[in-house]
């Protein structure tokens, strides 16, 4: 504050106002460097979070469809062999069995 006084005094009341807007915005872009630094950081760690959380999903989604397409082959293959429930699958799945 004595600096502004001083500029004032030497330079006028305009320039003291100048200088004093001048470092206020260098101290506010400091400010706002410091919480985008924060930002950035943080938004790698979440990335970094759902990343790893995605790859989990995909493993687990992809092995539950290798045995869900087991199973149906499983399925497929019994049914192949024993027209009876074949034809009792058919019967469910009809509208004479689905009420």
């Amino acid at each position: 504050m004595e600096d502004l006084i001083a500029i004032a005094e030497k330079f006028g009341v305009p320039v003291a106002i100048l200088v004093y807007f001048i470092i206020r915005d260098i101290f506010n872009s400091k400010q706002a460097i410091k919480r985008e630094t924060k930002m950035i950081e943080r938004i790698g760690t979440i990335e970094d979070y759902q990343r790893e959380k995605l790859a989990g999903l995909v493993t687990a989604s992809t092995e539950a469809i290798t045995n869900n397409t087991r199973s149906t082959e499983r399925l497929h293959s019994i049914l192949a062999v024993r027209p009876c429930i074949k034809k009792d699958m058919e019967f469910i799945n009809s509208a004479g069995g689905a009420e």
